[in-house]
């Protein structure tokens, strides 16, 4: 038998075993955040029949444990505030105290290795973000709080397991560097505007394709992830140790890595995902599947999902990206079309990052605006704010003769960032072949223009790995987000 996680197997299976103490859930720890305005929830186990009582907030409930072990009690909804409070769990004459837990704002935050990537304690070109010393030094955020998922895949849902510690930890200048960056700009700026406590769960791996994070038990009509699904489970279940993450089976980090934080109520999730999956025509659909499916593991079918769409990259044509040929299919611009067609879903937001890649690395290093335009969605959305918080987003083409015009939504005060043409438009006519376009800006909307193309019916924008001449803004400085009009129009 191939050698497989014996310790990570044992914590899988212990929902098997018979409990003889009063024990907490691991997503529960000192320091943590709860989720305000929704029932506050403690569970764990103990032994069949046993009484539990929980001390929360001044008020105290006792729970019994079923015949499976498991008990679970259920405090009303709070509103947010800066209290520390006791958690106290009590039963079998043990007794369990969690001290500093706050009640605010908590973000599921996931993907892969650019949600996963550290702020650093210095600047290492793909392996930190900019200006990392400073915002380490500055990183003093005592209602800032983070719980660091670690490494799992399996074929069973885990318990939680902590990275860098064995609980959460309140954000200070001597352990932030090891925060997700995206995730910490994000809930920085929330914490910020909010001004309540912010806690951010951090489950990423680096390499990772989104088939391993949709549960297993979702994969109905996605034929060739059931259909992997069911050789894996006929093999045994086993993954291998040594298994890289591209590689591993459908939902086996939901499993190691999701699974058990679904039974914590979360405001969202922030999902950063898809360079694993570049060029799938499947992506579209697995996208919405990972959407409708984690909503419905969290019991929250309204549940704000926000995307981050995928950063500048195309290392192949680091030194020639100017000058490809616009017809040039690139699996990179695919995987964006799909990250925005997912804003016909409810409560989807979406924060492009196509602008500040780094044509031959794959982990640029501006995360700080990744997490300001997540969290302008955030407010938007989540929040109530009456702000702009995407770029122009294509609305329509309305061919014009020798002409298209194209029009976009959040497009007040459309300008360039340089004041110069806008850049990186193509045009196509009745043949489907692409020309650079002349690109003019009239009110809200562009018009293009390309002497190859006699009657242009099509227009791609930024449809490429990588642009590194993205001007189009609107008036509050949001870059527009690419397209291809075959896509059509999201709202």
């Amino acid at each position: 038998m191939k050698k497989v996680f014996p310790l990570l197997l044992m914590l899988c299976f212990a929902s098997a075993e018979v409990f003889s103490e009063v024990t907490l859930d691991r997503v529960f720890s000192s320091c943590m955040v709860l989720q305000q305005q929704k029932p506050v929830v403690f569970f764990g186990t103990a032994s069949p029949g046993e009484d539990v009582t929980v001390e929360f907030a001044e008020k105290k409930i006792t729970a019994k444990a079923g015949n499976d072990g498991v008990w679970r009690t259920v405090f009303p909804a709070m509103p947010a505030d800066l209290t520390a409070r006791t958690v106290t769990v009590s039963g079998g004459g043990k007794k369990i105290v969690l001290k500093d837990v706050l009640v605010g704002e908590v973000w599921f935050c996931s993907g892969q290795s650019n949600m996963a990537l550290f702020i650093g304690r210095k600047y290492v070109r793909g392996r930190s973000v900019f200006n990392c010393e400073e915002e380490v030094k500055n990183a003093d955020h005592p209602c800032l709080r983070y719980a660091y998922q670690r490494y799992a895949a399996s074929g069973k849902a885990c318990p939680a397991r902590y990275m860098w510690s064995s609980r959460w930890l309140v954000c200070k200048p001597d352990r932030a560097f090891f925060f997700s960056a995206a995730a910490y700009f994000f809930g920085r700026e929330l914490q910020r505007e909010l001004k309540i406590p912010v806690g951010l769960i951090v489950a990423a791996a680096g390499a990772s394709r989104i088939q391993a994070w949709i549960p297993d038990d979702c994969l109905d009509g996605l034929g060739p992830e059931s259909k992997a699904l069911r050789k894996f489970k006929a093999a045994g279940a086993e993954i291998p140790e040594a298994t890289p993450p591209q590689k591993l089976p459908p939902g086996s980090l939901f499993n190691g890595m999701a699974a058990a934080w679904t039974k914590l109520p979360v405001r969202g999730v922030v999902w950063y995902q898809g360079e694993s999956n570049h060029g799938e025509k499947r992506y579209g659909a697995l996208l919405e599947r990972l959407i409708t499916s984690w909503r419905g593991k969290w019991n929250d079918p309204e549940m704000p999902f926000l995307l981050v769409q995928l950063a500048g990259f195309d290392r192949a044509h680091a030194a020639d990206w100017d000058k490809l040929d616009p017809n040039t299919d690139n699996g990179w611009a695919l995987i964006r079309e799909f990250q925005r067609s997912m804003l016909k879903l409810p409560h989807v937001g979406l924060a492009t990052a196509v602008d500040i890649g780094e044509c031959d690395n794959i982990h640029p290093g501006n995360k700080l605006d990744v997490g300001l335009r997540l969290a302008l969605e955030a407010k938007r959305m989540v929040y109530g704010r009456k702000i702009v918080s995407r770029g122009p987003l294509f609305k329509a083409v309305s061919p014009e003769g020798n002409r298209i015009r194209v029009s976009f939504d959040n497009a007040e005060g459309l300008r360039t960032a340089d004041g110069k043409s806008p850049r990186a438009f193509a045009v196509a006519g009745a043949d489907g072949r692409f020309f650079r376009a002349d690109a003019v800006i009239d009110g809200d909307t562009v018009v293009l223009s390309a002497p190859q193309v006699a009657s242009p019916l099509r227009v791609r924008y930024a449809y490429a790995g990588f642009r590194g001449d993205l001007n189009l803004r609107n008036a509050a400085g949001l870059p527009a987000y690419p397209f291809d009009s075959a896509f059509g129009g999201v709202r």
